[in-house]
Parts: C-alpha cells; structure tokens; sequence
C-alpha cells in the first residue's frame, strides 16, 4: 500500500510539474526587421526600431511586454522601462509587433521581457574607421598619384 501511495504522490508531483512547464512554454527574438523576419537580432543603433517576434506561446491571451535599461552601468537607462504594454497572441500563438524605435541617448544593455520570456539587446554607437586605416589610404593614394606624374615625364 506504501509503495502505491508513493508512486500515486510521484505521478501527481511529476504532472504537476510537466503543467507548471507547459504554461512556461513559447519564445521570443528581437530584430531590426519588419514583421515576417525571424532572424534573431540583439545589436542595434539609434533610429533602429526594435521588433519582437513571438512564438508558441498560449492561443489568442494577452501578455504583459517590457523594454528596460539593465542595471550597473550596463545601460544609459539603468532599470527603467524604456516601453511597455500588453499584446495579445494570435490564433498559433504568435505574434509580431513594432516595440521600441531606439532613441539617440540610448546605450548599451536592455532586456525585452514577454510574458515570462526574455531576450537582450545591446545599443552602440555606428562604427568609424580607425585613424590608421584613413592614412594608410591617403598614403597609398598618394603613391599612386606621384607614380603616374613620374612616370608621364
């Protein structure tokens, strides 16, 4: 009778977990492309919209989704809500939005948090050519330049 009730209690406990885990089921991307894109994204720049692609979550239920700078320094936004809102899945359970245009005074670490999902991305600032990589082509221009004077005299 003991090893019944035992095994009754673990089949409980083990479904009890399986259902705790489905309701945590589903996934979320980030990326820079509209709607229809699912590459997942995690590097942008001022002026770029931040989409969010949501997959395998519940059928048609709405779910709370935050934007916020991380703490520590990792952010020019430390621990405030840059966006937030509710949005509700579709029919499958997914779903794709416009979230957040990336302002100009926004900097490093931010996390997208959906329903019990979350994803990161970073914000920098566009790259510029080191100062060595603009002279060594204004010096081999210049090479070339004074070659071909030389050599039509």
């Amino acid at each position: 009778m003991k090893k019944l009730l035992s095994l009754f209690v673990l089949a409980s406990l083990l479904l009890t977990v399986g259902f705790v885990a489905a309701g945590n089921s589903g996934s979320i991307k980030t990326t820079t492309s509209p709607c229809g894109s699912i590459v997942n994204e995690n590097h942008y720049f001022a002026g770029e919209t931040v989409y969010i692609h949501v997959f395998d979550f519940d059928a048609n239920t709405e779910y709370p989704w935050n934007i916020r700078g991380q703490p520590g320094g990792a952010s020019c936004d430390p621990k405030i809500i840059v966006a937030s809102g509710e949005q509700t899945t579709d029919s499958e359970g997914n779903l794709c939005f416009a979230a957040y245009t990336i302002n100009e005074d926004d900097c490093g670490e931010y996390k997208v948090t959906f329903g019990r999902k979350s994803d990161n991305y970073r914000v920098g600032t566009p790259t510029v050519p080191e100062f060595g990589v603009v002279v060594a082509t204004l010096t081999i221009m210049g090479a070339l330049g004074a070659f071909f004077v030389v050599r039509r005299k």
